[in-house]
């Protein structure tokens, strides 16, 4: 039997999806979600899965409804571990998110599961701590090369407005010197180029082989900070916006002391709180918690239950 991939992104840029693909080595299929993306040629609609002989779908995405969903095994890998900033499809979508049709949400921790069962009103039956399959690069390949990765999440209207991305300019101001990596989100639209000490990666591709190979993280409020933790990687959190963005958006755990034991609220703030960071870079207790089964075996146990399942139908 065929299992159906369905992804929020292109293949190459859902990296958790991706991990699970690339170790399934039995008949599949890849599309994108319909709702964010025109079709391309050569892809199918996912609604008419049992209709096309599909009795299984892996996806990292929000579904439409399916024309039969009490005939398909839909699984639910996610992007990443839950915890961070609250869920922006769940805000703009709620109504809409049609989440009785998932019939397993893989998460990072029974306490990761907590939070993605309250997202989504699914039991927490549903919802099985196996890790995060994009996780499990973190246990080989790492290095100190030393340079900052600087990678924040991005603004919509709905969070408030306020700073996109940092400014490199004044990054280069109060960093003495240190080689920064300037990491834009693929859904970013602010405009960036390298200056003095800081260099531009692109917003194109993967921020898992900078972080592998950084010294350090910087971030505001992107889930990116519980891979730095997985990775032994220290993180200071430096938002200048977080009075409006946790007014609009929102966060799970208490910003910023719940994230990490370094933050910054200014451009002056910045280099103590990361020369503060190297000395002590153990992760929260809470953050710890959320990412107790990633392990780097996450992708195997996700792979097994494929198997069962297929096994099962």
């Amino acid at each position: 039997m065929s299992v159906l991939f369905v992804g929020a992104r292109d293949l190459q840029r859902a990296s958790n999806l991706k991990a699970v693909w690339d170790a399934f080595d039995g008949e599949k299929v890849f599309t994108r979600n319909r709702p964010f993306y025109k079709p391309l040629d050569g892809e199918i609609d996912y609604r008419l899965a049992y209709e096309l002989g599909y009795e299984l779908i892996i996806s990292d995405d929000y579904l439409e409804p399916l024309v039969s969903p009490d005939k398909v095994t839909v699984v639910d890998v996610g992007h990443g571990v839950d915890g961070g900033k609250v869920c922006g499809i769940a805000l703009d979508y709620m109504d809409e998110m049609w989440t009785d049709q998932v019939d397993y949400y893989v998460v990072a921790s029974d306490a990761a599961g907590r939070i993605r069962a309250g997202e989504t009103g699914q039991p927490l039956s549903k919802m099985l701590s196996l890790g995060v399959p994009r996780t499990d690069c973190y246990f080989s390949g790492l290095s100190d090369d030393g340079f900052f990765l600087m990678a924040p999440t991005f603004r919509k209207e709905r969070d408030g407005g306020g700073m996109d991305d940092y400014d490199e300019r004044r990054i280069d101001s109060v960093m003495g010197g240190m080689d920064v990596v300037l990491k834009p989100h693929p859904e970013s639209t602010a405009e960036h180029a390298p200056y003095g000490s800081v260099s531009i990666a692109s917003k194109d591709v993967s921020t898992e082989p900078y972080l592998k190979k950084c010294s350090l993280l910087i971030t505001d409020y992107s889930s990116i900070l519980f891979d730095a933790a997985i990775a032994g990687k220290p993180t200071v959190l430096f938002s200048l916006d977080s009075e409006t963005y946790l007014g609009s958006r929102g966060m799970y755990l208490p910003y910023p002391r719940g994230y990490s034991r370094h933050w910054a609220s200014s451009y002056g703030e910045l280099a103590d709180a990361c020369e503060q960071a190297l000395v002590d870079q153990k992760p929260t207790d809470e953050v710890l918690e959320l990412v107790e089964m990633c392990d780097g075996r996450s992708t195997d146990r996700v792979v097994g239950l494929i198997q069962s399942l297929l096994t099962d139908a």
